[in-house]
């Protein structure tokens, strides 16, 4: 009941639909969980990568192989 209230509150300070607010936030949060990405970059540290000509294998980071030196 409380999120209810303060919905209706905050739609007669602003003039609005108390469910349009709803609907705005819910896609607000939505947005921001998809461009956020949820942590890709953290990610790709703790994936490994294998080289395609040796098959050694690589800490998601590397950029080339440390067997055969070639780009991953």
């Amino acid at each position: 009941m409380p999120q209810e209230q303060l919905m209706a509150i905050l739609a007669q300070v602003a003039g609005v639909d108390p469910k349009f607010t709803l609907i705005l936030v819910i896609v607000a949060v939505a947005l921001l969980l998809i461009f956020k990405g949820g942590g890709s970059a953290a990610r790709a540290a703790h994936m490994t990568r294998t080289c395609r000509d040796c098959g050694a294998t690589h800490p998601g980071f590397a950029k080339f192989c440390r067997r055969c030196g070639k780009r991953l």
